[in-house]
């Protein structure tokens, strides 16, 4: 299942490794780790942007407002 934004992956990894062998089985990898991210209901895009958000909340370094006004967080 192919979802907008995996060639953005790969792209990349083709560049860098030239081997399209090669780069299929690390993208294959890449996405064992990274899949749930591209899910319909985006729950694994939801849970990496609240551990963003508990981490900004407990390193308030240097929080980027940005996310608060487009409300990301």
């Amino acid at each position: 299942h192919f979802s907008q934004g995996m060639s953005d992956f790969l792209s990349p990894i083709l560049y860098v490794i030239k081997d399209e062998s090669d780069s299929f089985w690390c993208f294959t990898s890449l996405m064992e780790h990274m899949g749930p991210n591209f899910h319909r209901d985006q729950n694994g895009m939801h849970s990496q942007l609240l551990a963003s958000q508990r981490f900004d909340t407990t390193h308030k370094k240097e929080s980027n407002p940005k996310f608060s006004y487009l409300k990301c967080l």
